[in-house]
Parts: C-alpha cells; sequence; structure tokens
C-alpha cells in the first residue's frame, strides 16, 4: 500500500495536482497558434492589446523565463539561477499572499525590486525574515527584497524559478536583454495565464476576434497568428505527451501494487477461513446470519487495512525520498519532481485501505455464506496465485521491455560523440561585460584552455545537444515557400564540427576568415538541404534578419533535442558573424572529463574573477541523466512495484502449495504406501505449483506486451522496439519470473515428498 501511494503521489505530482494558487479551476491558458505551433508563446505587445480588450476576463499575467547571476550570503560568486519576469498584477491575480513581506505594487513595473522563491531565502538566507529591504545583486544591479513567497509555489510541474522580477525591468535597462524584448511584437516568449469570469468557449472567441484584428493590423508578425484558449490541466495534458504517458503509467502500477496486495490477502485469510471453518459453521447452526458473518469478517479486514495504512505512510515517504536522490537532471537549475505526502495522499492511503479492507473480507465470506463449508476455495485460491503472478510477471515484463529501450537508445547513431567531452557555461553580459571585452574573454579562454594538460581539443557552441535549451530563428528560404519559418539552430567556432565528429558530406567548415566584415555564412544538416533539389544546397541563400546567408557546408543531420526524434531541419552560424553572450565551452579531454574541470575553472576565474560558471559536467551525463530521464525513472520505478509483487506473489504462491500440501497428507501418504516413489510425488505436487505459475506468466507477459509499445514511445528511438527486442525481453522476463515462483515452490514440494505412509495414514 505504501508503494501504491507513492506512486499516486508521483502520477499527482507529474499531471494531477491543480496549481497552488486561489480557486485554480478558473485559471487558463492563452496561447498563440500557427500552421507550425499549436501551442506558441505570446508577445509582450500582443499580451497588452489582449489586456486592453478582453472583457470576459478577471484579470491576465505573463512571464517569461530568465537565467540571471544572482548574488547570496553563501555565494563568493554570483551563480546563474532561473527566475521569472512576471507583471507587476503576477501574485495579485493568481490570489497567493507572499510568506512575508509584499508583492509587487502596479506602480513598480520598472523597479529593481525582487521577490524570492522560499527555497532560494532559506538556503541562501538561512529563512531569515529581516532580509526585506536588504538589496540583491542581480546581473550587476542592487535589486530590493520586498517578499517571499510561499513554499510549494510555482506554476511549472518541474522547473522551480529562485525569485521574481517586474518585466518592466528590461525597459528600464536595469537587466541585460538581447533587442527590444517589450516593444518587439514579432518576439513571442511570454507564458500567458489568465482567470476567466465567463464560460471558455466565450473567452476564446472574444481573444480570438481580438488576434484578428491584430492579424490586419499588423501582417507582417501577426498574419497566421490565431489564438488558443485551455483550462490548465487540458494544456497540462496537450503539451506534455511523455510526461503523461508516464504519470497514467504511474497509476496503473498503483493499481496493480493494490491489486496484487488485495489477492495476496485475501488467499491468505481465505485460509485462515478454512481453518475456522468448524467455527463457522457452529455459528450458523446457532442462528448467525451471513450479514453478521460478513461484519466480522469486515472487521478483521479493517483491522487489517487500518495496521497497513499506519505503516504505508512511513514506506511512501521512504520511497519518495529515496527516489528525490537518484532522479535529478544534470542541471545546475532547479528541476525536480516533486510528490508530497499531503491531504490528498492521505485520502489516497484512506481509499486504498478502504478498498482492500472490502475486497479482502468479501473473498472469504463469499465461499462461505450459509453453511459455513467452504466451497470452491481452491479453485478461487488458484485463481488468485494466477492473478498474483500475473501482475508480477507484468511488471517485471515490463520492467525488461524499458530496460531494452534504454539499451536500443544508446546504440542508435547520434550524428556527434559524447564520450570525453567537458562543458562549462558562460555568459558574461551578467556582470555587465560589453560584446567587445566577452569577445576576448571567450578567445583567450579557448586559447588557453586548449594549452592545459590532458586537453585535446576546444570550442564554443550557443546550446549542447540533447541539452536543455536551445535557439530558433526565423528564416525564409524560397525553396520552402515564401513564409518565414522557425528553424533551430546553433552558433558555433570553427573547431566545433571536428571536435564533436560531425562530418561534413558537403562544402567546408567555418574558418578565420569568416570575420564580422566577411559575407554572412551558415552550414546545414542534410534534412535542411533536401528543400533544394537533390539536396544540392552548397552555394544556395537563406534570408534572415533581412540579410542573404549563403550555405558553405552541410554535415550530417545529428539529434539535437531527444534521441528518439524523427530527422529535423538545422542550421549553424559562425560565433565570429553572430554574437550570443550566453555560450558554453566544449573542452575534448584525454582523460576523464571531471579530471579536467578543476583546471578550466581555475583558469577561467585567472581571466575574469566575478565571471559565473555554471552547468560543469560531461556531454554524456546529458545523454544518460537527460535525454533518458523518463526512461530510467520508469524502470527504477517499475523494479520497485515489480519487486514488491513478485515477493507477494511468491508468498501467495507458497501459501497456496503449503495448504495444497497439508489437504492431501492422506493422500499423498497412501500412494507413497501403493509404490509411489518420492520423485513421483514431487513431480505430481510440482506440476500443479508449474500449472499456475505458467497461467500467470503467459498472462502478465501478454499484459507487458499489449503495452510495449506505448514503453517504447518513452525510451526507444522511433517511438517503438523492434520486435526482436520485444521477444528478448520478454522471455528474460518470464524466465526470471517463472524461476522465482518454482523456487517457491520448493519447500512444499520437498514436505510432500518426505511425508512418512506409517506416521500419515495413523492420523485421524
Amino acid at each position: 500500500m505504501g508503494l501504491a501511494i507513492a506512486l499516486v503521489s508521483f502520477a499527482d505530482a507529474l499531471l494531477l495536482r491543480p496549481l497552488p494558487v486561489a480557486r485554480p479551476s478558473e485559471i487558463v491558458r492563452v496561447f498563440t497558434a500557427s500552421p507550425r505551433h499549436s501551442l506558441g508563446y505570446v508577445s509582450y505587445p500582443d499580451y497588452e492589446d489582449f489586456t486592453r480588450g478582453a472583457r470576459m476576463l478577471a484579470g491576465i499575467v505573463a512571464q517569461s523565463q530568465v537565467l540571471l547571476a544572482v548574488g547570496g550570503r553563501l555565494a563568493e560568486v554570483p551563480a546563474v539561477r532561473m527566475g521569472l519576469a512576471v507583471t507587476p498584477n503576477y501574485f495579485d491575480l493568481l490570489g497567493v499572499g507572499p510568506e512575508i513581506g509584499r508583492a509587487f505594487h502596479p506602480a513598480e513595473s520598472r523597479e529593481a525590486v525582487v521577490v524570492l522563491a522560499d527555497s532560494f531565502w532559506r538556503d541562501h538566507f538561512t529563512g531569515d525574515p529581516g532580509i526585506i529591504g536588504r538589496a540583491i545583486p542581480i546581473s550587476g544591479t542592487p535589486f530590493t527584497i520586498i517578499g517571499v513567497v510561499p513554499p510549494g509555489f510555482g506554476l511549472d510541474r518541474f522547473l522551480h524559478e529562485d525569485f521574481y522580477v517586474p518585466i518592466g525591468v528590461y525597459a528600464a535597462g536595469l537587466l541585460p536583454s538581447a533587442g527590444h524584448p517589450l516593444t518587439d511584437r514579432g518576439r513571442r516568449y511570454l507564458s500567458v495565464y489568465a482567470r476567466r469570469a465567463a464560460p471558455l468557449a466565450a473567452v476564446e472567441g472574444e481573444l480570438s476576434a481580438i488576434a484578428a484584428g491584430l492579424a490586419r493590423e499588423y501582417p507582417d508578425t501577426n498574419r497566421e497568428q490565431k489564438v488558443r484558449v485551455l483550462t490548465e490541466f487540458a494544456a497540462r495534458q496537450e503539451a506534455e505527451g511523455s510526461v503523461q504517458i508516464v504519470a497514467w503509467g504511474f497509476l496503473a502500477l498503483a493499481a496493480l501494487s493494490l491489486l496484487i496486495a488485495c489477492s495476496t490477502s485475501s488467499g491468505l485469510l481465505l485460509l485462515d477461513s478454512e481453518a475456522r471453518a468448524g467455527d463457522t459453521a457452529l455459528k450458523i447452526m446457532l442462528g448467525a446470519r451471513p450479514l453478521h458473518l460478513l461484519r466480522e469478517s469486515l472487521a478483521e479486514s479493517l483491522a487489517l487495512a487500518a495496521a497497513g495504512a499506519s505503516l504505508a505512510m512511513p514506506v511512501a515517504w521512504a520511497v519518495i525520498n529515496l527516489s528525490s536522490r537518484f532522479l535529478a537532471l544534470p542541471t545546475d537549475l532547479r528541476m525536480s519532481i516533486d510528490p508530497r505526502l499531503d491531504a490528498r495522499a492521505a485520502a489516497t492511503a484512506l481509499a486504498c485501505a478502504l478498498a482492500t479492507a472490502l475486497i479482502c473480507a468479501a473473498v472469504p465470506w463469499a465461499q462461505c455464506p450459509v453453511s459455513g463449508r467452504v466451497t470452491g476455495s481452491s479453485r478461487v485460491r488458484h485463481a488468485m496465485v494466477v492473478i498474483e503472478v500475473s501482475v508480477a510477471a507484468a511488471l517485471v515484463g515490463l520492467g525488461f521491455l524499458l530496460l531494452s529501450g534504454i539499451a536500443a537508445t544508446r546504440g542508435i547513431a547520434l550524428g556527434y560523440r559524447t564520450d570525453h567531452i567537458l562543458l562549462l557555461s558562460f555568459d558574461p553580459s551578467q556582470v555587465r561585460t560589453d560584446e567587445t571585452h566577452a569577445r576576448a574573454f571567450y578567445r583567450e579562454l579557448l586559447r588557453r584552455t586548449g594549452q592545459l594538460p590532458g586537453v585535446r581539443a576546444t570550442a564554443l557552441a550557443q546550446s549542447v545537444p540533447l541539452g536543455f535549451t536551445g535557439a530558433q530563428e526565423r528564416v525564409k528560404i524560397e525553396a520552402a515557400g515564401p513564409a518565414a519559418l522557425d528553424y533551430w539552430m546553433n552558433i558555433v567556432t570553427p573547431e566545433y564540427f571536428e571536435l564533436m565528429r560531425m562530418p561534413l558530406v558537403a562544402g567546408r567548415d567555418f574558418s578565420p576568415r569568416d570575420g564580422e566584415s566577411s559575407p554572412r555564412v551558415a552550414i546545414v544538416n542534410q534534412t535542411l538541404a533536401r528543400l533544394w533539389p537533390g539536396g544540392n544546397a552548397l552555394g544556395r541563400t537563406i534570408e534572415m534578419d533581412g540579410q542573404r546567408v549563403e550555405i558553405v557546408g552541410i554535415v550530417t543531420t545529428a539529434k539535437y533535442l531527444k534521441p528518439g526524434e524523427t530527422p529535423r531541419p538545422f542550421f549553424y552560424l559562425p560565433y565570429a558573424q553572430r554574437y550570443a553572450s550566453r555560450m558554453t565551452l566544449h573542452v575534448q579531454t584525454q582523460g576523464p572529463p571531471a579530471a579536467a574541470a578543476p583546471a578550466v575553472l581555475a583558469l577561467a576565474r585567472e581571466l575574469n574573477a566575478t565571471q559565473p560558471v555554471g552547468e560543469v559536467r560531461s556531454l554524456d551525463e546529458y545523454f544518460e541523466r537527460g535525454a533518458l530521464f523518463l526512461a530510467h525513472m520508469g524502470v527504477g520505478i517499475t523494479a520497485a512495484a515489480g519487486g514488491c509483487a513478485l515477493l507477494l506473489a511468491l508468498a501467495g504462491l507458497y501459501s497456496c502449495m503449503a495448504s495444497a500440501v497439508s489437504r492431501r497428507d492422506r493422500e499423498l501418504g497412501i500412494r507413497r504406501a501403493l509404490g509411489a516413489t518420492r520423485g513421483d510425488v514431487m513431480r505430481l505436487v510440482l506440476f500443479q505449483g508449474i500449472r499456475l505459475v505458467t497461467a500467470g506468466v503467459a498472462i502478465g507477459l501478454g499484459i507487458a506486451l499489449a503495452i510495449g509499445r506505448e514503453a517504447g514511445s518513452i525510451t526507444a528511438p522511433g517511438g517503438a522496439l523492434c520486435l526482436r527486442a520485444l521477444i528478448l525481453s520478454q522471455a528474460l522476463a518470464g524466465a526470471f519470473v517463472t524461476a522465482a515462483s518454482l523456487a517457491a515452490c520448493l519447500i512444499p514440494v520437498w514436505q510432500a515428498a518426505g511425508c512418512d505412509p506409517a506416521v500419515t495414514l495413523r492420523r485421524p
């Protein structure tokens, strides 16, 4: 039961838990929809127009994730942390009061004030309530702390922010920004929440009318932009397909865990009712009615369920805390699943206890309704054993399927190397370094890092494949049509492709000649090159930011966002021609990447002591702990559920076989007296166990195969496991469960073989 509660808590954290705001059922999400993005972000000018024109909303707020260098009492050098730039009415509309201090005032849209998250406040200021009014440096600007939000607040289920600043500080120049985020209508980066004051359809109709007017007024940026309004729960389900599968999978595992617990408990109670059949018959003879017997059985079951429920919460707490130590993503940001043992978990425990009590009381009572004799109990016990073994086999089979998916994912060609690559992220703009000095810092960092012992090569890139950040650029490609479309891209230095072992299939690499004053150039992958006839993209041009960019090279298509993705168009720009402040240093090492990290960090501190350095890890970590995070989580949870289910199944099988041997004691004695050997008796009893185990394993593996493709969509490349992997994984799972089940039968079989006819036949 404790495992079932923990699984429900995980599913609740992933998908089901309502937002921690006042009246969460009134909260809706507002998206822009285009032919390429059904759930797109909103630009700030569009948000302002929605705010002015909406009459069926009680209010509307916007937020944007920001990465900023934040100081703290415990940090000598500011560390890059994730926060939210929000509209001033953010907390008021959501109905969230601060833990201490206050929220933003409407007049503070451009003031250097900050509200801290509870966890950041406790970790870096030891929960000191006297911090209100103090200043904290954010990207080199002192921000006054005005409040702390309550613990557990946050609208994102996975990514937890450390602070909140007014979004207007960008217009005031208090924080670094690229371009003009508050006036550029084509720059869509805001997540918009609203509190509806009318039915959902009416709200969407009103906002759609506003969007249609904006499309007519601003055709260059809003021509294809429509509006979608979804409830927060519906948006959650649509946006996170894989997470939704995992959440419902956890609920299914919880139901299976509860089923096998009920089956095992019912089987044991049924054996107890058989032993007390004489007492039950006597009660019926003295006038006890079936309902009286049911009440007695229910009272016993409720007592057992209460004892189980009292232990379930500590077990669930242990499972959750143990899981939180292993389920960590490779990032400095606070990204985690947050299962809680709250009132919802307590209600789950109560419901599980009541369900267990009812099932465990009903099964034994149904076998002796009138006479007190247990009728057909053997068939019922055999059926329960088959259920237990089938559930255990299904869970073990699912675990082997997930392991097969991980193995298949590790075997696919990513299009680049992941071994011996050390990564470190920098952002000079966070300490107010301009472009000229930032380029000089990166240039010296590359040169001196390449001279360190054990370093073979260095390069810079804006994003990391399979990482948690990426960049898109709006590009017009004549071969793809007249409209400009968003394509994924990366900014790299000339050494990048050689370091990552990404071969050029045509053209040339970037070179030092591709400088700021040289003609603009780009390298595209094979998928993007196929937009031109015959894939001949060399010498062709794409239009970006009103400039023509010549394609000088074509590289192989790789896996950029997740291992199982379908080939996507992708292009690269040279860092010398396209400046980006936040870049990631890629260091190819001779030995383990972690061994080279201290020297590179010391060098970075020597070049700029105030420069925050983050995301220090190997590229292998991004692959194993990031890209395979859901798969590893599924394997861990399934292994725990499968292990518990198998132990319960073995206990049920052993009790069933021991009871069968006890009931057939005289029969086995007679067989031995008539000349049956020990081997004959062992085969006779073992055959009964084999029939139960075979039926249970066959049913369980059938269930695992039925859901195998859904499991494969989480782990395996292309969304499905091959037939060979399915068969092999299920064969291994079947052999494992069968061997464990037959081992549970050996003690009763050995007892049956050791019966002495002379002793057995003298018993009354």
